[in-house]
């Protein structure tokens, strides 16, 4: 098992699904992406993507960035999800 399918693993006993877990470590390996590029990199659909990315908000351990012409999304640090479970 690789560090972040191990990563992931300990995220969903936190009570992030499979999916959240691994949109949630694409966002902390990359900094900041697109919408389309965490379907791309997490081969998601767009629509599950959007699902979980609306509970990541919820959570408030993500944030959506608006540019002029597009979208980012940004993590929070992995710290505040202790903080926030």
């Amino acid at each position: 098992m690789s560090d972040f399918e191990q990563l992931q693993k300990e995220l969903e006993k936190f009570g992030l699904t499979s999916s959240q877990a691994k949109i949630y470590l694409l966002l902390v390996t990359h900094q900041e992406l697109r919408i389309q590029e965490i379907v791309d990199l997490a081969k998601i659909p767009r629509s599950s993507v959007y699902e979980s990315l609306k509970k990541l908000f919820e959570l408030g351990i993500a944030e959506e960035i608006v540019e002029d012409t597009h979208k980012k999304i940004r993590p929070y640090s992995i710290g505040i999800i202790t903080h926030g479970f």
